[in-house]
């Protein structure tokens, strides 16, 4: 492997040649060069990138430099496909870039996006079990995420132990958080890793450690690294095989790392004595006469090179400069397709050949490459499956990791207090009512405060806790981890503590105490309750998923459960014509209905009032208890209106749930989806 210097002895022994070895299938790993040229881009009128190009080798580290808003992240995101560009071509190994190509390539933003509530050593073993192949079994999947950890410096007990954190909850600090972010990205054990903002957070020997890891990543396995860094130090910068530099969405300079102070020296611009060279980089391309000179030598390079014999021996140039013509007419000058492509590469892009992640490693240590049957370039679309694990498994998985956030997040002393008092509360408002006709009222607002209250929990809280995880599944989805039906499904099922534990709490105590126990009525008042807890929840769920924007989930819930408990059934007696049809857009209506059946048909009877009774059976019948049909106002069988009332509910969350997961998938969707 390659080494810098006697200071990084420590790491290469972490960082063995053969760390991966024995542990990576067949054909996983496949070397690609990454080929840029005359990339455009332009958002709402303004241009971000201006005829950019560039390339990186298998084993090259790139570094794509510049002041803050020059393109770097635009770039970035555009190599890996996640971001559409305007013109221009991006090529892996001489074939444009597409949804297969995309399966070998790796970015880690620099936005760190996990679940706040898991430990890093649960989120590590989720993302090893879900990226890894299945053809690699649960033991080789440990010793991978147990040997990426280590060389991330993760592998610490306590803080394996920590959660991941948020901006609200305290967790990792933000450099252990950038590193667990480069690590999981790893699992996919990309053949192009482009990482944003490596550094951004770390202090400079866990920037330089990342870098270095980076490095000797690229080296040992053959993989094309790409970077973005802002300003690095000295020794970072050695590091680096190539530069990009980039101001204002242009190229003010790309070629080798070794190359730049002598370039910027021929164009005036002359580094003075201990001086950081990274440091001069930047701050030359911050002057505007500079700048021009920069960007009009890097223009003139590349468009006027000699590459005649290159393209001569290029065996893929007429199917590649066709394609680019046809697709691409604005580019103009091949240079940067093919500039580099010496004679080794045209040897394997010509020899059947396919290299593996294992064959490179072994011969990465004696300076050659071994060399396999089977097309190499055939190999890039061939073998793949388009999912690292089956929908079986990817459910599994999912559903482990929702279940126990939820657990994490629910099971917290504050909500047990919550659901504990609140239900004494409630009993001991209705403790032991007397089933009078007097008391109907008191016994009617009891059934729809307890339909309410869970009620406005399950839209608020699904409402206010799903943006936060939607940024989440938005950034596993770009990168090709798993369905977004899998997810949907594990979703629903791992969230069910929160639908069942509390409300079940509250049911059962409140409801003993307000009146004897009836096996009947106490179960099919919480099945009812459980049922439209769901309902609020796929509400809640379908209004986070439509509110890119946190603060208007809120108001958009109160515009849904104001009316929803108005025309409840309770509050209003008689609704006014005109309005008398929105009580059948009310999910706590079906709820209320419903439990009223159950509770004056299947419960224990309402004796008729002493004096002046307003039912007809006890005031002319001389009934001793109301009929429950005289109660519910219904004319029809009240068995068939219960079950029209559980069914119109079901419909209600089947509806809202399909439509959740229509709005995720097709409404502001991530810009990558395998």
């Amino acid at each position: 492997m390659a080494c810098y210097n006697a200071k990084e002895s420590a790491v290469k022994i972490r960082v063995d040649g053969a760390f991966l070895e024995d542990l990576v299938p067949e054909n996983q790993h496949i070397p690609l060069k990454l080929v840029f040229s005359g990339i455009y881009m332009s958002c709402k009128g303004k241009t971000i990138l201006k005829d950019v190009c560039g390339r990186a080798e298998p084993g090259e580290l790139l570094a794509i430099m510049g002041p803050s808003g020059s393109g770097k992240t635009s770039l970035l995101n555009s190599l890996s496909g996640r971001t559409p560009i305007d013109k221009g071509a991006i090529t892996l190994n001489g074939k444009m870039l597409n949804k297969d190509l995309k399966r070998h390539i790796a970015l880690a933003q620099q936005q760190d996006l996990f679940m706040p509530n898991l430990t890093l050593g649960y989120t590590l073993k989720f993302y090893s079990q879900m990226r890894l192949p299945s053809s690699m079994t649960d033991e080789q999947k440990t010793d991978f995420k147990n040997r990426i950890a280590s060389l991330f410096n993760l592998d610490n007990p306590v803080l394996l132990k920590t959660n991941m954190g948020d901006v609200l909850k305290r967790g990792l600090s933000g450099g252990e958080m950038k590193r667990a972010n480069i690590a999981c990205e790893m699992f996919s054990m990309p053949s192009l890793l482009l990482v944003d903002e490596p550094t951004t957070g770390l202090d400079s020997h866990n920037a330089l450690n990342v870098i270095r890891v980076l490095k000797d990543y690229a080296v040992n396995n053959h993989t094309t690294v790409v970077v973005t860094v802002h300003q690095p130090s000295s020794m970072m910068i050695q590091m680096f095989d190539k530069l990009l530099l980039m101001a204002e969405g242009k190229v003010a300079y790309f070629g080798n790392r070794a190359d730049v102070i002598d370039k910027f020296a021929e164009l005036g611009m002359i580094i003075e004595p201990h001086y950081n060279p990274a440091d001069f980089i930047v701050d030359q391309l911050y002057d505007s006469e500079k700048l021009e000179k920069l960007t009009a030598a890097a223009q003139e390079s590349r468009c006027t090179a000699d590459c005649s014999n290159v393209l001569t021996d290029y065996t893929a140039k007429d199917a590649v400069k066709s394609s680019y013509e046809n697709q691409y007419p604005s580019i103009h000058c091949p240079f940067c397709e093919v500039q580099g492509m010496h004679a080794r590469e045209r040897e394997l892009a010509d020899k059947p050949s396919t290299v593996t992640m294992q064959t490179i490693m072994n011969g990465s240590r004696n300076g050659t490459h071994s060399v396999v049957k089977n097309s190499y370039h055939n190999s890039l679309t061939e073998n793949n499956d388009k999912w690292a694990v089956s929908s079986f498994k990817q459910m599994r998985l999912l559903w482990k990791r929702s279940f126990t956030d939820a657990l994490s997040r629910i099971m917290t002393t504050v909500n047990w207090i919550h659901a504990i008092l609140l239900s004494c509360v409630v009993g001991s408002l209705w403790y032991r009512i007397p089933r009078t006709e007097e008391n109907l009222s008191s016994i009617g607002g009891r059934m729809f405060f307890t339909s309410t209250i869970w009620l406005l929990t399950a839209v608020f809280e699904t409402m206010t806790l799903f943006p936060s995880e939607r940024a989440v599944i938005n950034r596993e989805r770009a990168s090709g981890m798993y369905r977004l039906s899998a997810y949907y499904c594990a979703k629903m099922i791992g969230e069910l503590p929160s639908v069942v534990i509390f409300p079940t709490v509250f049911h059962t105590i409140s409801y003993l105490t307000f009146a004897p126990l009836n096996v009947t009525t106490f179960l099919c008042h919480w099945g009812i309750l459980q049922l439209s807890i769901l309902v609020s929840q796929s509400v809640g769920l379908f209004i986070g998923a439509v509110c890119q924007d946190v603060r208007k989930g809120p108001v958009i819930c109160s515009l849904y459960s104001l009316p929803t408990i108005l025309f409840g059934g309770y509050f209003v007696s008689s609704i006014p014509y005109w309005l008398s049809w929105l009580r059948y857009t009310s999910t706590v209506n079906f709820a209320f209905n419903a439990m009223e059946i159950v509770e004056y048909v299947y419960g224990n009877p309402i004796k008729c009032a002493a004096e002046n009774s307003i039912y007809d059976a006890c005031r002319v019948g001389n009934a001793t208890f109301i009929p429950p049909s005289d109660i519910i106002k219904t004319r029809e069988d009240p068995f068939l209106r219960l079950w029209i009332d559980i069914l119109v509910l079901v419909f209600a969350f089947i509806l809202f749930r399909v439509l959740g997961y229509l709005v995720l998938k097709f409404y502001k969707s991530p810009t990558r989806t395998i």
